[in-house]
């Protein structure tokens, strides 16, 4: 896959929905392992990604738009980037559970001040013309960076584009949450084009949120507070471990409709992929 592929198709959609219906509906042991494994998978493969990304244009980008940019619209850049990409006031907050409300605040305005987003009387953030001229720029030095990171990749990647896509979709036909980060985040903008390496990036970065909301969902229904939630994380323990095999169960529906084999597949294909040094 060398540019684009169909995953947003009619025919992939339909045969996703037939894989996330069919089946027991109860989640089992061996799919929960999965779910764990890959999870974490996702998240070091991602994080590499970016790191990558940072590393090899961040301080360019920089030096072309200065500060204001980074904050807000590399978070949000795989919904803002659309041409009709808007992000509510409620969605906000989903996305950034875990971060001070004031900070959030602070980089909204350093964002509107630059005349990167707008903010109407509602809360909706959009980008204006200068913050897509941004995405813009941002997605071609992402393509760049990672290019050159996986190019001896071509097989995994074209693999790792299609089966994340199929999970992506997946989990989007039964979202978590009604108003969450998923939701908040999805669709990915994938405009013709766009080459499979970032693809792949935002589509991992979908998945991070669909488990970032089954979290959620896991400590809310413990009683626990993001604040809470947090410190918890930093710790070790029975309640940290009860959370996270509870995570595990409620973010396992999309990933149902890869069968067993295709499953050893996909986590090979995320621990063969290169990252930085």
């Amino acid at each position: 896959m060398a540019e684009t592929d169909a995953v947003t198709g009619n025919s992939v959609t339909a045969s996703v929905a037939a894989g996330a219906a069919g089946g027991n509906a109860s989640v089992d042991a061996m799919l929960v392992g999965f779910v764990a494994a890959a999870g974490a998978e996702i998240d070091r493969l991602f994080r590499a990604a970016m790191e990558a990304c940072a590393r090899s244009g961040g301080a360019a980008l920089r030096d072309r738009y200065g500060a204001g940019y980074g904050e807000l619209l590399i978070d949000f850049r795989s919904v803002l980037a659309a041409p009709d990409g808007i992000v509510t006031a409620a969605e906000l907050a989903e996305v950034m559970r875990y971060h001070d409300q004031a900070e959030i605040e602070v980089s909204i305005r350093r964002a509107e001040g630059r005349g990167a987003v707008i903010r109407d009387d509602h809360g909706q953030i959009r980008a204006t013309p200068t913050g897509h001229a941004f995405f813009d720029d941002l997605y071609a030095t992402q393509a760049d960076a990672l290019n050159s990171l996986w190019a001896d990749a071509d097989e995994p990647l074209a693999r790792l584009t299609a089966i994340t896509g199929e999970i992506v979709v997946a989990a989007s036909l039964n979202p978590l949450l009604p108003v969450g980060a998923f939701t908040a985040m999805t669709p990915n903008y994938e405009p013709v084009g766009t080459p499979a390496s970032v693809l792949l990036l935002n589509r991992l970065s979908a998945l991070r949120y669909h488990r970032s909301d089954a979290h959620a969902i896991a400590w809310r229904s413990a009683g626990l507070s993001a604040t809470e939630m947090v410190a918890i994380q930093e710790s070790s323990g029975s309640q940290r471990d009860a959370i996270e095999a509870r995570t595990n169960e409620i973010a396992a529906a999309p990933f149902r409709i890869l069968a067993e084999n295709r499953r050893a597949a996909f986590l090979a294909d995320l621990r063969s992929m290169p990252v930085p040094d």
